[in-house]
């Protein structure tokens, strides 16, 4: 998908949320999911100095993380980079949730969802 594709169907995401009241995201994630899939908790860890520096999923290192209360996701209307050549994801996913909770320590445009799953993948 090129940029210009993945941009147009985040502006649809960002049009189909207005008008069915979830709250819809993108999800980076480095495994391969299908639609419908429901995401588990995301992990908590706040005090890297990079968001490149994460433990691998799985490890021990990431199994020690604190869990969050919902699934970390982006906002689609915050400007954030979704090109799979420039980003650190292998896969970007089209995500909806119930509602949000708070996060201890957002980065900008990030948010939990509550009840997180899988909608359609975009690389």
């Amino acid at each position: 998908m090129t940029d210009c594709e993945i941009r147009a169907r985040i502006e649809k995401l960002i049009e189909t949320a207005a008008e069915s009241g979830d709250i819809w995201a993108v999800r980076g994630d480095d495994r391969q999911l299908s639609a419908g899939y429901e995401l588990e908790h995301s992990k908590d860890n706040s005090d890297r100095e990079d968001d490149r520096d994460y433990p691998e999923f799985g490890s021990p290192e990431y199994d020690n993380l604190p869990t969050l209360r919902g699934t970390s996701a982006w906002d689609p209307n915050v400007s954030i980079n979704i090109n799979p050549t420039s980003c650190n994801w292998h896969h970007a996913y089209i995500v909806v949730g119930d509602c949000t909770v708070g996060h201890p320590c957002p980065d900008q445009g990030e948010l939990l969802l509550v009840n997180a799953r899988v909608v359609e993948q975009l690389f």
